[in-house]
């Protein structure tokens, strides 16, 4: 294959990443139903007849950064969580993953605002929606689901309802994520995240761990 080809290939994806990424930004600040091709467009400093050559409309770039969320799945990761018996060092496996990312790559805080923006704080009823399709289960009810699992293992408390548990680690993530997506750069190097023991500590059922002390 000749070498020019490649090169051209090789720029064609990097600008259509570029796009994507500027979509994404552009959810991220007014959402999907705010966020039109102009505003895409203006981001990415391109024309709408190149953001019209990769994508068919808004809704196709909002699919395409779905995708790329769902391309940062580690299989390393859920092979650390499928090994690991306990809850809440599943928990810690997960926010220490989680908040590794944010502060390794930029454009994953970004993606991760954009993923706890559009679905998880969408209708808990299972709504249709551009940002969450109806087949698939809400995010907020699998962590329903793990946090009662987890009580259930007498490992986290049952002061709170799972579902609370799951509204109130949302809250966590989501201002510890917002910080990386709307500081200034300079502001944002100076930024610490949340301490995790501080959040397992929040869940768990201290009467075991006393006992277990």
């Amino acid at each position: 294959m000749p070498k020019n080809y490649i090169k051209k290939s090789t720029k064609s994806v990097d600008r259509k990443t570029q796009i994507t990424l500027a979509g994404l930004r552009v959810f991220c600040q007014k959402g999907y139903d705010g966020t039109t091709v102009d505003d895409i467009v203006k981001q990415a400093n391109c024309s709408h007849g190149l953001f019209y050559h990769y994508f068919k409309s808004k809704k196709d770039i909002f699919d395409q950064v779905l995708e790329k969320y769902n391309q940062k799945k580690n299989d390393k990761l859920i092979e650390l969580l499928n090994n690991e018996p306990k809850y809440t060092e599943k928990l810690r496996i997960l926010i220490g993953n989680l908040f590794a990312e944010i502060t390794g790559d930029e454009n994953f805080a970004y993606m991760y605002f954009f993923f706890i923006s559009q679905k998880f704080m969408y209708r808990e009823n299972n709504e249709s929606s551009p940002a969450y399709p109806v087949d698939r289960k809400p995010p907020i009810i699998m962590l329903e689901e793990f946090f009662t699992k987890g009580q259930r293992a007498n490992e986290f408390t049952n002061k709170y309802s799972a579902l609370d548990c799951a509204r109130i680690l949302f809250s966590i993530i989501q201002g510890a994520t917002i910080g990386y997506v709307v500081a200034p750069k300079d502001i944002r190097k100076k930024m610490k995240l949340p301490n995790v023991d501080f959040i397992i500590d929040t869940f768990a059922n201290k009467e075991v761990i006393n006992e277990e002390n």
